[in-house]
């Protein structure tokens, strides 16, 4: 399954984390991958 969020208004690089760390834990525990297109 595909899902796109547009995360507007959003300072990626503090959602995102230091070398993605935040991401990472959102990929692991949801047990999902992430593609950031921007």
């Amino acid at each position: 399954m595909e899902k796109t969020i547009e995360l507007n208004g959003v300072d990626l690089a503090l959602f995102f984390g230091p070398g993605d760390a935040n991401l990472k834990i959102i990929e692991e525990n949801f047990s999902s991958q992430i593609i950031v297109r921007g």
